[in-house]
């Protein structure tokens, strides 16, 4: 007679992700639109469940609405992680500051659109996600 002991199943990993401009005290505000203004830092919340024991790496990538990679967020995390919170600042061209007080978009244009991130944990894209940048 044969007996097999079978390992309980693991948990998947569940990522999810608020984008927003408002945050205050590293909480977020409530999110009213999907649309963000160019002005101000966006930032990505990020929750986590069922991280497997040990440590990982989290990547957070920003894509904007021409498909450049703006930002590449890497940081070690633990199982007992549950937020993490990164952020965007978008910086016009040089010489646009005097402009800009009369059209918030002067110097923006390629950040004005449909912007992606992609949350990976080891290697393995978890979530996506995308938001509107406007001015």
């Amino acid at each position: 007679m044969n007996m097999w002991v079978l390992a309980p199943l693991a948990m998947a990993t569940n990522v999810s992700v608020l984008v927003t401009d408002t945050l205050d005290n590293r909480r977020q505000g409530v999110l009213e639109t999907t649309f963000l203004d160019c002005r101000r830092q966006i930032f990505a919340v990020i929750s986590l469940t069922n991280v497997p024991k040990g440590t990982h790496t989290l990547v957070v990538e920003w894509t904007d609405p021409n498909g450049r990679r703006r930002e590449r967020n890497v940081q070690k995390i633990l199982d007992s992680t549950r937020e993490v919170v990164t952020w965007l600042k978008l910086h016009p061209a040089t010489g646009s500051g005097v402009l800009r007080v009369f059209n918030p978009a002067v110097g923006m244009t390629a950040f004005i659109g449909t912007w992606n991130i992609v949350i990976s944990l080891d290697g393995a894209t978890m979530q996506r996600a995308e938001f509107e940048v406007v001015c």
